[in-house]
């Protein structure tokens, strides 16, 4: 049998995945940029993307330009 593969465990803390990115904006003052998060987070573009559409579909973060996210 193939052994499971090793998860990632997350650079911002404990959490699930929303809760780090909204953690993180929520820290940043002046809003956070894609790159600040893929740093902060050690997420690729893709999660990244989703867990920014699922918290500004629940209304937790706002964009404030293009690539910029703060806290709602």
């Amino acid at each position: 049998k193939k052994a499971p593969a090793a998860k990632k465990a997350p650079a911002a803390g404990k959490g699930t995945v929303l809760d780090n990115v909204l953690d993180v904006i929520a820290k940043s003052r002046s809003g956070a940029t894609i790159a600040n998060l893929k740093k902060k987070t050690n997420l690729e573009s893709r999660q990244l993307s989703n867990a920014l559409y699922k918290l500004s579909k629940k209304g937790q973060i706002k964009t404030i330009s293009r690539g910029v996210y703060v806290k709602a």
